[in-house]
């Protein structure tokens, strides 16, 4: 039994906070069954609720966020929530609940139900009752209801909106903190491998954090660790649970017996506060970390003694810029070291220097100031006379008791290891109980760190100093002008300069964000740009440089281009150089490799090799146990320096896979053996590629790595080189997802959390913000030990690997369908993960008929995204290994279709001419569904030039496609079709074809244009964003900077900005070179290159210039021949001097274009 615990239940001090699993095996539903039972509700109206519920339960949306997509059926929720939870409790065997309530008189829970007030009896109070939440400590049992009851549903906390109000703002939460702020708490029906579960925790751990106590949770996942500060007691199954709580009961009945007390809690006496309280104070806390130091910042070890406080803390590091800038603050607090009589501060590049008191008060605005408070490690003297402010000096540890001195006792005398100056200025008022608000300088700021760096992985970095002040400094120096790290592979370059961003962050550097870039898998300068352009929010743009010229761009931000040296050996090299250079002007540049770029304007450092000492502090923070002074001299002389030869990943890699207590002397001897036996192992061949040619040529780093490796087990080895076929990381909860599928449940290759939590604790893969990935030289072991495998093994492997990429597909295709932005944006975090798919999908013969589903289907994302280019040349490779009938012909269409949406229109309609004349359409059969994919690939094109002849095929054929009849329809102007089609079909239009035809009939309203531009889409949607731009441009609600950030990705685009920037355009010369350079981009998108022939001819015509007929005659004919009947009827307004409303019927279509037999199909 845990030692915590027992004291807890002794002392009154055990909080018992109960979760939904307590309640299910009373046929309670779970969290998610329960919105899957709302869901099936909303599917009897709408269809489109059955993908929520299926996205629901692969888990890619959260319970919470699919609550999000349906709040506004709160109605609906509500009545659910109250059919499933609130039944009749009668006959059910409620001993579990009875218990808990004889172990504590104190519980919470987030449950709805009525389970708990029924079986102990104990005062319900629910979250929103003030004024029993007031008086919780009065009373002498409660069950807190923190999410609310059944009897109101109305009030449950269900959505995401309600999460953050309850645990921001309100009551309940600010008296729950006081409550426990000294409480044990433990946590019984919490499943923390449950996401909601764990989202419910990090909202709960706002209430607990920053206390000392440690809090635990029950399990019986023999993986379970720590979640949210909370730690795991682990059951071997939920039998023992009975047995485990009447453990308690008879600690706690043992207890009051021996303590002569009933079981009845004591009252907490609140003491009567004096008048003089100050409702809430503002103060300062300015910590010294100097990066030359080796202390580390502790905020949160001072916060927690204000924990219970009603204060707001600033919390700063302590340099002269950040003393120069407060202003406003009550009390200032200052913990720093003392060294002969001087402070230590931080200098501009993070460095420690020394100042004096008087040099404090010198940088600061006193005005307003009740008190400076400097906690330093000695006593310093101060001459008085030379300090005019309140100031007071400690050199004592015991913080706790000197804020209660100063804020409860209002007294500065008493303290032994003190010095006060100008006691007659301090104004000490006694600050009222409450909730300290700790806000950091990030908290206040949009900064941005790049989600490659994640501050956790850095907790264990030692030494280093020298490096990490000579980085700081010319980063911070650095003036156009690209700063390279060089150093081998394994001596921590990328961890260092990591280190370095996340410092430089935490300051309050570079407010437009910290950007890393990993160049290990950069194959080309596409890629390259596109990652850079990235950073810029510009992804595809045609031509990256002239964007950010034109809008101006200039970042205050650093780009790390890390494993730069890979990209010394491409052909484009001298491409990306160039794009580096002009980088340098707009941003900061900082580049790792292992050897120099040779940039005429390179900054350059150089890693030193890791000391002695360093390497055994290092060895130390992952090798805990106990070395006797032999051993510790082994290991410094014979392992770390002359086996490990003081490599920071080798050594790291080695401490984390030895078992307590190894002796360091067969350590040293199996290390000596493997070492003998490397070469077997094809040690050479890993490192042969021309980047390798500066690779740290030692073997202590592959003999660590491969010291770890041999130690695996088998699935561990499975997921170490699986993750070699995923460039992007391979995210937790994808894995588990995949995992949990019923055909993969008994699988004995099955990757859980104890394969992912193995790897992380060898130091053999990274975990970033959930994405789990491999180090650049362990990846290269990683693929050298794949490729080492049988042709039978590897084959396996591909297979698993595109299984697990089909399934993240088709997911994501749902989650598209569902919430297209959200959908895309996932796509986009994994888009090199996808493109090297199409590098081993051939690998394997099986289901040809599956792999082309999955390619037509990643295709349209890499097409949504404008990435198309990324993956032509692998779609060329690919294609000849398929032999099902056309499957030869769906290439060929899709990569006409890349090459026409890339904006090379000639070439790719050319392309399908050949492949596929429209003649030859009609002799594909659509009921098939590879034939029905190629002519929807080809019918993309055709519409834009020969919609008379898209038009003729669809009616003759039959082809039912919703969003090609509905672009149909919109282009002949029967916009009363669309409705009708709308309405009947329960499918949605497009958001541009809606806003055009609103526009176009008058009914648009412009808050709607800009709701849609905002949430419409995807941020890398750039064809969208500018198409309903346009629109906007069209109202005349738009201005040129609006429409210069946009972002041009072919020539359509271009077209369309020039025809906005024309529409604007005062000068008469350069409106005429905007139209006609409109006018020949949007030539191949033959709808709007007649509506830009409109809005020319209409400027010819306003200003009385000449070739106006010569337009007119080219415009009118366009829009009678293409059957495009609003711009007919705007060229006929045009021709009759006059503005009337569009009336559809004026334009009816003969028989043989009519569609109507195609709205029926969709109607059904």
């Amino acid at each position: 039994m845990n030692q915590q615990i027992i004291e807890a239940i002794k002392e009154n001090k055990l909080l018992l906070f109960i979760g939904a699993g307590f309640s299910q095996p009373l046929d309670f539903p779970s969290w998610n069954g329960l919105i899957s039972l709302v869901l099936n509700e909303l599917a009897l109206e709408d269809d489109k609720y059955k993908r929520l519920e299926e996205v629901l339960s692969t888990g890619l949306f959260t319970s919470l966020e699919v609550l999000d997509k349906i709040k506004d059926k709160k109605k609906q929720v509500y009545e659910v929530l109250y059919h499933e939870i609130d039944k009749s409790l009668e006959g059910l065997n409620l001993d579990l609940h009875q218990k808990v309530g004889k172990i504590s008189a104190k519980i919470i829970t987030t449950n709805y139900d009525r389970l708990l007030e029924t079986a102990t009896n104990f005062r319900k109070v629910v979250f929103d009752n003030t004024f029993h939440i007031a008086n919780l400590h009065e009373k002498d049992n409660f069950l807190l209801k923190l999410h609310g009851c059944i009897e109101n549903p109305e009030k449950c906390i269900l959505f995401q909106d309600d999460y953050d109000q309850l645990y921001k703002e309100t009551a309940a939460i600010e008296k729950l903190k006081n409550l426990i702020a000294d409480h044990t708490i433990l946590f019984i029906g919490f499943s923390m491998s449950d996401d909601y579960v764990n989202k419910q925790l990090e909202y709960i751990h706002t209430i607990y954090k920053g206390f000392s106590k440690q809090h635990y949770y029950l399990t019986v996942e023999s993986s379970a660790s720590e979640q949210h500060g909370v730690y795991p007691i682990h059951l071997k199954d939920w039998n023992e649970l009975s047995p485990f709580l009447d453990s308690l009961i008879e600690i706690k009945e043992d207890s009051d017996q021996n303590s002569g007390k009933a079981s009845k809690n004591i009252v907490n006496v609140t003491p009567v506060r004096s008048p003089s309280i100050v409702k809430e104070v503002s103060i300062a806390l300015l910590i010294a970390a100097p990066i030359d130091q080796e202390n580390n910042p502790y905020f949160d070890k001072v916060t927690k003694h204000l924990a219970k406080f009603k204060v707001t803390i600033k919390c700063f590091y302590f340099s002269t810029e950040v003393l120069r800038s407060l202003e406003g603050f009550n009390y200032i607090f200052i913990l720093t070291h003392t060294v002969k009589d001087k402070l230590i501060i931080e200098d501009q590049y993070l460095k420690s220097k020394l100042i004096t008191p008087q040099e404090i008060e010198e940088n600061l605005i006193t005005d307003n100031l009740n008190g400076i408070f400097i906690f330093t490690d000695k006593l310093i003297r101060i001459s008085s006379s030379s300090i005019s402010i309140p100031l007071a000096v400690f050199w004592e540890k015991d913080l706790n008791g000197v804020f209660f001195k100063l804020f409860q006792k209002k007294a500065l005398d008493n303290f032994e290891n003190g010095l006060i100056l100008n006691q007659e200025m301090f104004d000490l008022n006694q600050v009222e109980k409450g909730i300290s608000k700790n806000v950091t300088r990030n908290d206040d700021s949009k900064q941005w760190l790049s989600e490659s760096i994640d501050v956790k992985n850095l907790v264990n970095f030692v030494g280093r100093k020298t490096d990490l002040e000579d980085i700081t400094r010319k980063i911070i120096d650095t003036n156009k002008r690209v700063l390279t790290i060089k150093g081998s592979g394994g001596i921590g370059k990328t961890t260092t300069v990591k280190k370095v961003a996340v410092e430089l962050f935490e300051r309050g550097y570079y407010i437009d964000g910290i950007y890393f870039i990993d160049c290990e898998f950069i194959t080309n300068y596409k890629s390259f740009e596109y990652k850079v352009a990235q950073c810029f929010g510009v992804e595809s743009t045609i031509n990256l440089k002239e964007h950010i010229l034109q809008n101006n761009i200039e970042l205050n931000a650093i780009i790390i281009l890390d494993n730069f040296e890979t990209l010394l050996y491409i052909d484009e090299i001298d491409e990306i150089k160039s794009l580096v250079t002009f980088m340098c002007d707009q941003v900061n540049v900082v580049i790792t490799s292992r050897e120099w770029v040779q940039l005429e304007f390179e900054e350059r450092h150089e890693m030193r090799a890791f000391t002695n000492e360093e390497a055994f502090q290092l060895f130390g923070k992952y090798y805990k146990s106990v070395l006797k002074s032999e051993e510790i001299k082994i290991l410094k002389e014979d392992i770390l320096g002359n086996l490990l030869n003081n490599n920071p990943l080798a050594i790291k890699i080695t401490a984390r896979n030895l078992p307590k207590s190894k002796n360091m002397f067969i350590l040293k001897t199996d290390l000596e053996e493997d070492f003998f036996n490397i070469t077997k192992d094809g040690y050479e061949d890993i490192f042969d590629d021309e980047t390798d040619v500066n690779i740290e040529r030692s073997k202590s780093l592959y003999q660590s790595i491969a010291y770890s490796y041999k130690r695996l087990k088998v699935n561990e080895k499975l997921l170490f080189e699986l993750l070699c076929l995923f460039p992007d990381g391979i995210h937790m909860n994808n894995i588990k997802k995949f995992f949990s599928q019923t055909y993969y449940k008994l699988d004995s290759k099955k990757i859980t959390d104890r394969e992912i939590n193995s790897l992380e604790n060898k130091s053999l893969i990274e975990i970033n913000k959930g994405f789990i990935k491999l180090q650049s030289i362990i990846g290269r072991f990683a693929e050298h030990q794949f490729l080492k495998r049988s042709e039978g093994e590897k084959i396996d492997f591909y297979k698993r690997a595109f299984e697990f990429m089909n399934f993240q597909s088709k997911m994501l295709y749902k989650i598209y369908e569902a919430e297209r932005a959200i959908g895309l944006e996932i796509f986009d975090q994994n888009v090199e993960n996808f493109i090297k798919s199409y590098s081993y999908i051939t690998a394997f013969n099986e289901d040809q008929q599956n792999k082309l589903e999955y390619i037509t289907t990643t295709f349209l994302m890499f097409d949504l995204i404008h990435q198309t280019q990324q993956i032509s040349g692998k779609l060329e490779k690919i294609q000849q290994h398929f032999d099902l009938p056309k499957s030869n012909l769906l290439f060929e269409t899709m990569l006409a279709n890349a090459k026409y949406n890339e904006g090379n229109f000639e070439e790719g309609y050319d392309r399908i001419k050949k492949s596929l004349p429209i003649a030859d359409m009609y002799k594909l059969d659509h009921s098939v569904e590879l034939e029905r994919d190629i002519l929807n690939s080809a019918l993309e094109i055709y519409i834009y030039s020969n919609v008379i002849e898209v038009r003729k095929f669809v009616k003759e054929r039959d082809f039912d496609n919703y969003l090609l009849t509905v672009s149909l329809l919109f282009s002949s102007g029967e916009y009363g079709k669309i409705e009708e089609l709308t309405t009947s079909s329960g499918k949605g239009i497009p958001p541009f074809t809606l806003m055009e035809m609103k526009y176009n009939l008058d009914k648009l309203e412009y808050n709607e244009l800009e709701i849609v531009i905002s949430s419409s889409f995807y941020r890398k949607e750039y064809t969208q964003l500018m198409q309903t731009t346009y629109v906007k441009a069209k109202m005349g609600k738009i201005d040129k900077k609006t429409i210069n950030r946009l972002v041009v990705t072919n020539r359509y685009t271009s077209g369309l900005k020039s025809l906005m920037l024309a529409l604007i355009e005062t000068d008469r010369k350069k409106s005429i070179n905007f139209y006609e350079k409109a006018i020949h981009d949007l030539q191949p998108i033959r709808y709007y290159y007649t509506e830009a022939i409109y809005h020319y001819t209409k400027f010819l015509l306003n200003n009385s210039l000449d070739n106006y007929s010569l337009w007119f005659d080219k415009g009118f004919l366009l829009a009678k021949e293409n059957q495009y009947s609003f711009l007919h009827h705007k060229f006929n307004c045009m021709r009759r001097g006059l503005e009337l409303p569009y009336d559809e019927s004026q334009y009816i279509l003969s028989g043989v274009y009519q569609l109507d037999s195609i709205i029926d199909l969709d109607k059904n």
